[in-house]
């Protein structure tokens, strides 16, 4: 998948810069119409469009209206645009990658997203026009993982559809043999798991929103310098307009269990703003040229596993 590394540079710290949100409990919970008509359908289907920086764009419909959404399991749940839902309160500041942003409340009617739905509640909302400005597509929300987490997650790049279902319910699941499985553990939100470069071990949450994939400054530090090739620094921006440089670097070897992925774009940055939470300590984050690096790859949330196929 090709990727514009001016624009992923751009994007990055927006993807993964509101981690520092509210714990999972506290947001709106989803009904999921997949557990209600389970007899009649095991599985909903939804196409995306793969826009700048390879993001999974899809349509819901907010309050009888269509709207154009971001899916990012980085985020703990589904968050609301500002510019598009202005009847919000003031709910406090969370912290990103280069600074502090305001966190509103927004009542929500009804959400709907492909067999997800969301009625008469109270959902975070976040500005969100600099992504905007930067995809330059109207945006008005992100789903979030609140949305996934009982279900199984398959994403089909090559056909570019989505498709959620009970674990183990998906056409993929049965009838086709996985290329490879990864398990995985959770950690707060995010779906944790182990790699290796080198003799070096990462600790990494896997967030289908981040353009690219991260890696914390302490950890690359020890890395050897034949295990990687520099690529460039670029300048990013984050949530309050502030930037850092950080570079661009290329892994010869990512080691995930007994399976290399091979050149593996990474930038490597600080990672404080994530790690400052209560039970959250990770070294990097996976990203889309992770999930994308097969043409086929499903997150079961439920089994804590990541499938991939060919």
């Amino acid at each position: 998948m090709k990727t514009n590394h001016q624009l992923l540079s751009a994007l990055l710290l927006w993807t993964s810069a509101f981690i520092c949100l509210p714990p999972l409990h506290l947001w709106a919970t989803s009904d999921s119409v997949l557990a209600k008509n389970a007899p009649i359908a095991t599985q909903y289907t939804t196409s995306f469009k793969s826009i700048k920086g390879g993001f999974l764009f899809t349509k819901a419909i907010v309050n009888g209206q269509d709207a154009w959404f971001i899916v990012d399991t980085g985020m703990p749940g589904l968050i609301l645009n500002t510019k598009y839902y202005q009847e919000n309160q003031y709910a406090g500041e969370v912290a990103g990658a280069s600074g502090m942003a305001q966190l509103k409340k927004v009542q929500l009617n009804h959400f709907y997203w492909n067999g997800i739905q969301l009625k008469n509640s109270e959902v975070m909302a976040l500005e969100l026009s600099h992504l905007e400005r930067t995809l330059g597509v109207a945006i008005h929300g992100l789903i979030g993982m609140e949305q996934f987490r009982h279900h199984e997650l398959f994403i089909d790049y090559e056909n570019q559809t989505i498709t959620l279902s009970k674990p183990g319910q998906s056409d993929y699941q049965k009838h086709w043999q996985p290329t490879l499985i990864i398990p995985f553990q959770w950690q707060n939100h995010l779906p944790l798991l182990k790699l290796k470069i080198g003799k070096r071990t990462f600790r990494v949450g896997i967030d289908t929103g981040a353009a690219s994939n991260l890696m914390c400054k302490r950890k690359f530090k020890k890395l050897p310098i034949d295990a990687y090739h520099y690529l460039h620094r670029k300048r990013l921006h984050g949530i309050n307009k502030g930037t850092q440089i950080v570079q661009r670097i290329s892994v010869d070897q990512t080691m995930i269990g007994e399976h290399v992925f091979e050149h593996m774009p990474y930038f490597v940055s600080s990672l404080s703003y994530i790690n400052r939470q209560p039970g959250m300590h990770v070294d990097g984050l996976l990203g889309i040229p992770f999930l994308s690096y097969y043409k086929r790859v499903s997150i079961s949330f439920p089994e804590k596993k990541v499938y991939f196929w060919q």
